[in-house]
Order: C-alpha cells, then structure tokens, then sequence
C-alpha cells in the first residue's frame, strides 16, 4: 500500500468517518492520486456539469481543477463527510471518466424525459375518461406516519376510528369528552404516530445516509394512494421534493410490461418512450446506477397491492424491493393494508393514508365546481342533510364521484354502494349518449339496462369475477373479446361502455394497449352484481365459505351484503353455519376481527339489530383480551 494510501485508510475510523473533512486533508490526501479523475469524482459527488465547466474554465491544471471542485463540494453539500467521499472514490466509474461523463449526460437526458412524463401524468385530464373533473391542484390528505409497527389490537382500533370517518379529529387531536372509547383509541394512535399533511415530512426518511431509505404507504380503497404518488413525482420534477436524487420513477405495477422486465436496462426502457437513443440512454444509466448501488435514484412503487403474487416473490421488483438490487436506491409502495404484510419490517416509515379533513373536502368541492358556483351550495346543502354521505366523503374516490354524479343533474346517493352503483350507471347513459345510442330512459340501477347493452355488462360482471379470483386486474384486448363476445358487436361495446380504460405502454417489444376498470372498486362492484344475478345458490353459498374472509374479496362482499341487506337465502346459512336458530355463528362471534368486518357491511346495509350485536360482541372480546 503506497503512503497516500495508507494516509486515507486513517479516515475511515469511526472518529473521522461521519465528519466533515477539512480542505488542508483534501489536498493532501486525495488530490495528489485522484487529480486525473476530478470530473467523475464531482459528478458522483452530485456536483451540476454546469458547475464543473466553469472550474475547468477558470484552471488549467488539473490538480487546481480538484482543489476547486472538493472545495465547491463541501461549500454545496451539508452532508459532506469522509465516508461519502472515500465510497465514491472507490467505485468503479472513477478509473473512467468517459464512460462517467457519457452516463451523467444519460441521467439528466432520461430525468428531463421522466419528468415530462410526471408532468402529463399530474394534469391529463381528458373529458372522455375518468376522471372528469378531477381539479388540477393536489388537495391535502391527512397522513398518520410511525415507525413502530402496531399489534394486532392497535390496528384493530386504527379501523374502528377510521370507519367512523371522523379524519377531522385526528388531524387536531381532540375528540368531544362524551366519546370516552373513541377518545381513548384516538389518544393512543396520537402517543405513537405522527399527524401530517405535509408530503415533504413523510419522505424523510428517504434523505437518511445510513437508513433503509423505504417509505411504504397504506390506505383504503379510494383513499389517494395513487394520486399522492403522482404529486410527489411531480413535485420532483419541478424540483420541489426530492432534489437529492437524480431519479424518481413512479411505476405502475398493475402494467404488464413492468412484469416482464428482467433487468435494470429493461426497466429504465421503458420510461424512454421510443427515444431513437433509447438503447443508449437506458444502458448508460443503468451502468451509472448499478456502479453507485442507486443512491441516486427513488422508485414510487405504486399499487403493490395490484402485483401479482408469484412477482412479489421473484421479479426484478422484488430483488430491488429485498435490496439485492441498487441497495441504496429509496423505496415509496403504495399497497391496499392486506397486500403488504410481507413488506412490514423492511421499512423505516409507514404511512397511513385517512383521506379528507372537512377542510380539505371543502377545497375540493370548491377546485371542482368552480365553475359552477351555484352547484357548490347545492352540493354544500345536501351534504349537510345526509350525514351517511358526508361521512363517506373524508374518501377522495367517494368525493370525485358525488361531484360527478351532482355535475350531470344524476341521482344522488345514500350510501356508498349506490354511490358507486350510480357512477356506472352514469357512465354507461353518458357513453352511449357519446357513441350516438343514447337511451330512452336514465338507469340508476344495473338490472333496467335494456337489451343488447344489458348482456355486455353481465358478461363485464362474470369477467369481473372470476379476474378478482386470480387477483387479475388488467386485459389484452384477446382476453376482453374472450370474455365477452358482445362487446365488439353491440354499438357503444368498445371499451365496456366506459366502464374500461384503454393504457397504452411503450414496453421492450414496442407499444401495446391493455385495458382495465377506470377503478378497482368498479370491478368489485360488477363482480358482486354478478353474484347476486347470476350464481346459482349453491354456488354463491359455495364462493361465500371459500372466500368471504379473504382479504382480496374483501370490498366485493362489503358491496354484496349492502346491495341485499344481507338477507340472501346464502349468505344466512353461510353466516348462522346451518343453524337455523342462530343469526350468526358463535365461530364468527369469537373473532375480533371477523366481527369487525361483518359489523361494518350491517352497518352499511342499514341492519342496525345485527350491527349492534356485533358491535356489543366486539367490546366483550376486547375486554376479555385486555
């Protein structure tokens, strides 16, 4: 080992290795070895090209360039320490300048791409698709972030606060003295989270040197998990979030295309959007990301809950989400609660996503309708007067589609399935009004849709079904003709009258189009009309005992027994286990949980007697457990 070297071993101890070097060190230690190489150095340290033109500019001799450069290096960046710079002196890159210079050139080429991508994805808004009236700005959610993860009975409290929809209480901390239990479940969540509705606080962690760097976001269906994501990849790309990172990828894990990828080339592809250097860009860049392990770079995983099961195991995601690939990349998932529970553990931050404070929905109403002034009292009254409804509206989807429904002069619902009910029915008269066959009459309810239009949709509805049974959210358009012959046959089919969304990709084979369901939560409500329609009632007894408590169906069978109020022959004999005498077994009584399910579709169904048994049953447990 030459002398130079063994003089920068010393700054690797654990007294040197976090501070900040001095310039004296820099110019004795590194500058006489590394003169030759101050470029690559600099752009691995983060320093614009820009900056690094002007050193070479104002000096001749490289040994001046380097000493310029490490002192601009620790005037810019606070985090500047030994370990940082002795990491980037050992890569690879540093022994070749060219290729370093060629991949920084790459990175900001692909960076400006991605963030006119962010950009389109932040404010396409177009008429004929959902969602129509979407309003450009971001509307705040209430986040709740912790680092501790919750036992089995605080995450049991965290549902029964959020099922009550009263966001508004948690965002300031105070609840009414008379609501004693919810006072107490309220207190215990504020002693062990953190209430935000600032973005930059919950990606924090992505800034920690020697963190996991991996934020994962959980919410219900509806909540904003997807356009959160979309405002934290714009707000990078007008460099407002996330400025330490030359990268941020928002990837949509339902797209096929992000399936097939097997390498980090393949996945950078696909963002270069058929770039006749496309080859090129994608191979510089991942070239410079492998040999710095991805510090630079912040993928937005959004929809975990929508990535087939099998890739989660083994998939070029899966080995970037288990750090066996760029390790020090940052991590935001976004994920349905049930689908992620492989992932606790891994993280350093998770964020509960709750929705819309009164103040928040009120901002929203008014970035809607602000053309409509007078639809913004109207919606404002009703509002008031249905209490079901506006305690639904804390949820952005649920928010969207009652404006949608009160902007086209439609039926206003009472509770959230005939909200949902209505947005198809809605869409569907719209659609074909669009295609030139408008009908005769508006339907608010899927059983009056008239012949041949009626077939399509219970061919959507079976399609519907059987796709949640294999956990299958997106279609070829073989798999829709497949499905449901009708479709290209019937005037207005295409695109299921509305109800599909057409998504074009750029993948590694060129451009393709899938189709899916403009929401999850439309997929689940056709599948569970298609239950109700269609099954035979031994089938429907047999799918309610194979599949009632699983986590994916779950929505479904919240939408099912709310249509029925649950008094399908099928459902009591699933729910009583053959016993007429009872209403509900006592295996069903016994679970926490399982009550907990069952007493939010009551509940929602208006069947207040079994709602509150369940509801009794629920805090005996609770006491027995405590």
């Amino acid at each position: 080992m030459d002398p130079s070297q063994k003089g920068i071993e010393q700054f690797r101890t654990a007294e040197y290795a976090t501070s900040t070097p001095l310039l004296k060190d820099l110019y004795e230690y590194i500058t006489p070895q590394y003169a030759t190489d101050w470029k690559v150095i600099g752009t691995l340290l983060g320093l614009p090209m820009e900056e690094q033109k002007i050193t070479e500019r104002d000096y001749n001799k490289v040994v001046s360039c380097c000493n310029a450069m490490l002192e601009k290096w620790l005037e810019v960046d606070p985090s500047a320490s030994w370990n940082k710079l002795l990491n980037v002196i050992q890569s690879p890159a540093v022994s070749n300048n060219q290729v370093v210079e060629k991949e920084a050139e790459a990175i900001n080429l692909l960076s400006s791409r991605v963030a006119m991508i962010n950009e389109r994805a932040q404010y396409s808004v177009d008429e004929g698709t959902w969602p129509p009236d979407q309003p450009k700005e971001y509307t705040p959610l209430v986040l709740i972030q912790h680092q501790e993860w919750r036992t089995k009975e605080q995450d049991i409290e965290m549902a029964q606060l959020v099922q009550t929809g009263d966001i508004d209480s948690v965002a300031c901390g105070q609840l009414a003295p008379i609501h004693r239990r919810r006072l107490q479940i309220l207190q215990h969540i504020l002693n062990t989270s953190t209430v935000t509705k600032k973005v930059a606080e919950i990606l924090s962690p992505l800034e920690e040197s020697n963190g996991q760097k991996f934020v994962l976001i959980e919410g219900a269906p509806g909540i904003g998990k997807s356009s959160l994501l979309k405002h934290i990849a714009f707000q990078w790309g007008q460099k407002l979030l996330l400025g330490m990172f030359k990268l941020v990828l928002l990837v949509c894990l339902r797209d096929p295309n992000i399936w097939q990828v097997k390498s980090i080339h393949d996945l950078l592809y696909l963002f270069c959007e058929g770039d006749t250097k496309a080859t090129e860009i994608a191979t510089a860049c991942s070239d410079y990301l492998l040999a710095n392990g991805g510090k630079d770079i912040t993928f937005l995983f959004d929809g975990y809950d929508e990535f087939p099961e099998d890739l989660q195991i083994e998939s070029l995601i899966a080995k970037i989400l288990n750090r066996k690939l760029l390790p020090y990349c940052g991590l935001v998932v976004s994920s349905r609660p049930h689908a992620s529970v492989n992932l606790h553990g891994r993280t350093s931050l998770k964020v509960d996503i709750l929705g819309f404070t009164e103040t928040e929905r009120e901002q929203y109403i008014q970035q809607t309708l602000k053309k409509e002034p007078y639809k913004i009292k109207e919606i404002t009254q009703y509002l008031q007067h249905h209490v079901t409804i506006n305690g639904l509206c804390y949820v952005p989807f649920n928010m969207s589609v009652l404006l949608f429904l009160h902007k086209n002069g439609f039926s206003l619902p009472k509770n959230s399935t005939e909200l949902c009910s209505y947005f198809i029915c809605l869409t569907i008269c719209r659609h074909l009004a669009k295609s030139g066959y408008p009908l005769k009459d508006t339907i608010t309810n899927l059983s009056t849709l008239p012949e041949p239009y009626n077939k399509v949709v219970k061919q959507l509805a079976k399609l519907s079904l059987e796709a949640l049974n294999h956990n299958k959210l997106v279609f070829t358009f073989e798999d829709i003709e497949a499905a449901c012959p009708s479709i290209v046959t019937t005037p207005g089919g295409i695109n299921g009258f509305g109800l599909l969304q057409a998504v074009e990709h750029f993948g590694l084979t060129g451009k393709t189009i899938t189709f899916n369901f403009l929401h999850l939560t439309i997929q689940e409500y056709l599948a569970a009309h298609y239950i109700i329609t269609d099954l035979q009632q031994d089938e429907e007894l047999s799918l309610l005992c194979k599949q009632f408590w699983s986590n994916l169906h779950a929505n479904m069978f919240f939408i099912y027994v709310t249509i029925t109020k649950g008094q399908r022959p099928s459902f009591r004999k699933f729910l009583s286990d053959g016993d007429n005498n009872i209403t509900i077994s006592k295996k069903f009584l016994r679970d926490q949980l399982k009550c907990l399910r069952l007493y939010r579709c009551f509940k929602e169904a208006g069947k207040m007697k079994c709602a509150n048994l369940l509801k009794m049953q629920k805090y005996l447990i609770k006491k027995r457990l405590g």
